[in-house]
């Protein structure tokens, strides 16, 4: 069938539309809202967006902060290796991915000063790696501390020019354990989240630890035979009460970007259509012909081709009528990816 086909999500994007910096002020940015009902769209300024939401609403932030997850170690011939770190798997090893792959095999050390690390495991292109200092192994809470000084943050590879740590992560972040930032609400400052809040909009902040899952590429044909990386996402009690209350009240529920849909859909899904607070993983690929049950909208930026978080928006309103919008955001020059232009769905 045609939405199985990864060439159906396929969009022509100029490269000069990919962001290369952030916006000087955050909520600058343009808003494309669009209203799921008459099909029809607007143009607009981030900072339009409290316009769109009262009283009765509930928007969903992840409030992850991102890791400074990539880090260089050197080999014992004293070449430059790069490693990603995605997620603790227990107290002591760390899933990662690195390169170059051809100079990473299990059982070999790398070092840098004091500190080295060791392969321990490889599944396809993920490895298992421990943390040494002066040979003695480092635990969780003391590898975090060492990535604070020596870690950089992991901007995406499509972004050229440098950009200052701070504004690759959102305003309300609190949890670090991220590889990447969970972009739509990087358009958020303090006075958004304070006019929002004045107006009685409910806030609800889950935890999705986000790693590969969301942005690793569709390398095959049949989008049903592409395998999503695993991400561990937490629900509070309060979170989930005040999610079952919207549901039962008919508030509308808006996720604030992909990685918290993602979240509270597969939690919406693993409870039968109801919300449960815990720890949990998920590998969830939301795409045609289904649509999410556990939204009344999103807000998003605007996603590469091919992704699975274009798949996703295409899951919400149609192929076509995201293909129709997005090439309306091309036409008036949004930009695109990490740094880029949002848009509200409603």
């Amino acid at each position: 069938m045609l939405h199985e086909n990864l060439a159906t999500y396929d969009y022509f994007l100029p490269k000069q539309q990919i962001a290369q910096f952030p916006l000087s002020k955050r909520s600058s940015s343009k808003l494309l809202f669009y209203c799921s009902k008459s099909q029809k769209h607007k143009h607009l300024i981030f900072s339009d967006i409290v316009d769109y939401f009262d009283k009765n609403d509930i928007l969903v932030f992840n409030e992850t902060k991102v890791r400074k997850a990539r880090i260089f170690f050197q080999n014992k011939n004293n070449a430059k290796i790069e490693f990603l770190l995605l997620k603790s798997i227990d107290h002591y090893h760390w899933e990662c991915i690195g390169k170059p792959t051809t100079k990473m095999k299990v059982g070999e050390n790398f070092f840098l000063e004091n500190y080295s690390l060791k392969i321990t495991n490889k599944k396809n292109n993920f490895f298992t790696v421990c943390f040494f200092y002066n040979n003695e192994k480092l635990e969780f809470s003391q590898v975090e501390k060492f990535l604070k000084e020596y870690g950089e943050i992991p901007l995406p590879p499509y972004i050229k020019k440098e950009a200052q740590e701070k504004n690759y992560q959102t305003v309300y972040s609190q949890k670090t354990g991220s590889s990447a930032a969970p972009t739509a609400g990087l358009h958020f400052d303090e006075e958004i989240l304070s006019k929002l809040k004045q107006k009685g909009v409910q806030f609800v902040f889950i935890d999705l630890q986000i790693g590969l899952g969301t942005f690793q590429p569709i390398k095959v044909d049949n989008i049903n035979n592409h395998e999503m990386h695993s991400e561990n996402y937490f629900l509070s009690d309060k979170a989930t009460q005040i999610l079952n209350h919207a549901k039962k009240q008919k508030k509308k529920i808006i996720a604030i970007g992909t990685t918290s849909l993602r979240a509270i859909e597969d939690n919406f899904q693993k409870n039968n259509g109801t919300f449960f607070a815990g720890e949990y993983q998920t590998n969830i690929f939301i795409k045609p012909p289904e649509s999410p049950k556990s939204i009344n909208g999103i807000l998003t930026n605007f996603h590469l081709p091919k992704s699975t978080l274009f798949i996703l928006i295409c899951s919400i309103l149609g192929t076509e009528e995201t293909k129709k919008i997005y090439k309306t955001a091309v036409e008036n020059n949004y930009r695109f990816f990490s740094f880029g232009d949002a848009m509200l769905i409603l």
